[in-house]
């Protein structure tokens, strides 16, 4: 196994590398960047590969967790908007620990 750092914006990988790859609270501190990190993932996925993103969004278990700073986090409607933008279609999505997830799906052709 080889282990490469890079910058989630412009991954050093050819496209249509990854079957499938995950980002669980990092990709959602890109601030302005975000869109550039979710266009990059599906650069980097074969068609029909899959995403899995773990995000803070704003909801109850949030709000008792970080209080105020929690609704400063993007909502899930926006996720969802991003992560079309993005090219991705959503196979699942739900909640977990108060942590939205998504596995994202990048069409086959």
């Amino acid at each position: 196994m080889e282990v490469k750092r890079g910058d989630l914006t412009a991954l050093p990988f050819d496209g249509g590398t990854f079957d499938a790859a995950a980002s669980a609270h990092a990709i959602d501190h890109l601030g302005s960047q975000i869109r550039a990190g979710l266009r990059e993932m599906a650069r980097v996925l074969k068609p029909g590969g899959r995403f899995l993103i773990v995000a803070w969004a704003p909801g109850w278990t949030m709000f008792a967790v970080a209080n105020v700073l929690s609704l400063l986090r993007i909502s899930k409607r926006s996720w969802r908007r991003r992560t079309a933008d993005a090219g991705f279609t959503i196979a699942d999505e739900g909640t977990f620990n108060g942590n939205w997830f998504a596995v994202l799906q990048k069409p086959k052709a």
